[in-house]
């Protein structure tokens, strides 16, 4: 699925309007992984490596969205550019400025029209993921497949996958799957498996007649490695730690 020169010029044009470094090379970093700003994840990861494909999966409301958005927080706070393609709309801007997203330096990438078909939205998303990737102006490239059909992605040739893993290798780009199961197969070199475990309350010791009242403080999630496959040149990392039982980590409401 390439992108036609007609396309690719009107895409890159439309782009280099909004952030006009996008298409220029990234400069060379001496860091091999962004963190995702979760420690007890980072602890094991080092973080999201760049020149890798990295698949971040789970169902609805199972925290990986949350861990995508705060990778994208570190990765747009070190002033390198982070692009989110989204063909089903979904991306919450206020969740961004919540999580500390700087928005000046982030694309946000909304394939289709209303009346376009859902196939029509996908494949334009991938050939501007295919764009972004190749032009290495990126830090990240994030491409959101979640609000999606679940078993509409299966459509996607699995050569897509493997083409796009190609494509980052070596580069100074993340490229991020966001999924509700996993995708790419053996095309990803990092997968991640997020769940919710469970809500945190604190009661507060005021009562009615009938009920105690109790404070919402947040959500437990948890991560599992589903695949790791160590890249040569890489320095050792601490992937070899990673438990095999779940990661938990929390989010917490101020």
């Amino acid at each position: 699925m390439h992108t036609s020169p007609s396309l690719k010029s009107l895409i890159e044009l439309k782009i280099s309007e909004k952030i006009p470094t996008a298409f220029q090379p990234k400069k060379i970093s001496k860091s091999y992984f962004s963190r995702t700003g979760i420690e007890e994840i980072d602890s094991f990861l080092d973080g999201i490596p760049y020149g890798e494909f990295t698949e971040i999966t789970g169902e609805t409301s199972c925290g990986s969205t949350t861990l995508v958005l705060s990778f994208l927080a570190e990765i747009t706070q070190n002033q390198q550019l982070g692009a989110f393609v989204d063909p089903s709309n979904s991306l919450d801007i206020k969740s961004c400025s919540t999580v500390g997203i700087n928005l000046n330096q982030l694309l946000w990438v909304r394939c289709g029209q209303k009346e376009q078909k859902l196939w029509e939205k996908l494949e334009q998303a991938l050939k501007v993921t295919d764009l972004l990737l190749h032009n290495r102006g990126f830090g990240a490239v994030v491409l959101d497949l979640r609000g999606l059909p679940i078993n509409f992605p299966q459509r996607i040739p699995p050569t897509t996958w493997f083409r796009f893993s190609q494509t980052v290798r070596g580069s100074e780009t993340a490229l991020v799957l966001l999924s509700r199961k996993p995708y790419s197969r053996s095309a990803a070199s990092l997968v991640l498996d997020c769940h919710y475990l469970e809500d945190q309350w604190t009661k507060t010791g005021q009562k009615t007649e009938e009920v105690k009242i109790s404070t919402f403080n947040g959500l437990d999630f948890g991560v599992n490695l589903l695949r790791r496959q160590p890249k040569k040149n890489f320095p050792p990392s601490n992937i070899s730690k990673f438990p095999s039982e779940t990661i938990r980590w929390k989010t917490r409401f101020s």
